[in-house]
C-alpha cells in the first residue's frame, strides 16, 4: 500500500508542476525557475522514500529496530546533512544540488535496507517468530 501511495504522490507532484503558476500566480519568475529546476527531484522522491519506508517497517516488525535506526542515522546525519553543508557553504552549489542530496540520501539508504531485509527474511523461521511474540 505504501508503494501505491508513493506512486500516487509522484503523480500528484507531477500534476502540480503543471498548475503551480495558477495556484501561486504572484511568485517571482526566479521562484518558478527554481521550482522547475528541482521538479524532477520532488516528483521522484516519494517513490524511493516509499520503498525505504516499506523496508524499514518490515525490518522493525522483524525486530531490527536498532539496525533501521543506524541506517537512518547514518544516511541523514553522517552523509546527507554534511554533504548538503559542504555543497552550499564551500561549493556555492545551486538549489538543484542542495535538493539533490535528499534523493541521494534515500538511494544510499536503499542499499542497506534491501540487503538487511532480504537477509532477515531468509533467516526468519518459527523460532524467530516466537521470539517476537
Amino acid at each position: 500500500m505504501a508503494v501505491v501511495l508513493s506512486v500516487c504522490s509522484c503523480g500528484l507532484f507531477w500534476g502540480l508542476s503543471f498548475v503551480i503558476a495558477d495556484i501561486y500566480p504572484g511568485l517571482d519568475p526566479e521562484t518558478y525557475l527554481a521550482l522547475t529546476t528541482i521538479a524532477p527531484l520532488y516528483i521522484l522522491l516519494p517513490f524511493i522514500r516509499g520503498y525505504n519506508t516499506v523496508h524499514g517497517h518490515i525490518l522493525r516488525a522483524l525486530g531490527k529496530t536498532t539496525a533501521v535506526f543506524k541506517i537512518n542515522f547514518t544516511g541523514q546525519w553522517l552523509i546527507s546533512i554534511p554533504l548538503c553543508g559542504v555543497l552550499i557553504l564551500y561549493f556555492d552549489a545551486s538549489i538543484f544540488w542542495a535538493f539533490a542530496v535528499m534523493p541521494f540520501e534515500e538511494a544510499v539508504k536503499a542499499l542497506p535496507f534491501r540487503y538487511l531485509a532480504r537477509k532477515t527474511l531468509k533467516e526468519f523461521d518459527h523460532t524467530q517468530a516466537d521470539k517476537l511474540i
